[in-house]
């Protein structure tokens, strides 16, 4: 039962992973636009700050699980899910390489303004 607790807080986590990638995006967008200005753009800066510690807990969690695979140690920059997924894509074929494709190309591309979040 705990494995299963474990899976669906994992789930859960990812979802809510995924909605805060969707809300920066948007904010991203709104700013490229030069439509973020003002009051809009200080209630976006905690949002994105979350939106980071999110994404480095997934990193060093439910990725490196997903992956099997411990996340890369860049000093000076924070190590997030989008950076080892273009390492992936960019890498050799295999199952990483499938499952970070398929990631970027169905959940996050389209949301990002250029089209292409994971870059490789």
């Amino acid at each position: 039962m705990t494995a299963l607790y474990a899976a669906l807080a994992a789930l859960g986590y990812l979802w809510a992973f995924w909605y805060l990638y969707v809300l920066v995006m948007a904010f991203y967008r709104a700013s490229l636009a030069g439509r973020l200005t003002g009051v809009a753009k200080w209630l976006a800066y905690p949002v994105v700050l979350v939106a980071i510690a999110v994404d480095l807990i997934a990193n060093w969690t439910i990725a490196t699980v997903w992956f099997w695979q411990w996340p890369t140690v860049a000093w000076g920059r924070p190590d997030l899910v989008t950076s080892r997924l273009s390492r992936y894509i960019a890498g050799p074929d295999g199952w990483r390489k499938d499952q970070a494709t398929w990631l970027c190309h169905n959940l996050l591309d389209y949301f990002d303004p250029s089209g292409l979040h994971c870059k490789n």
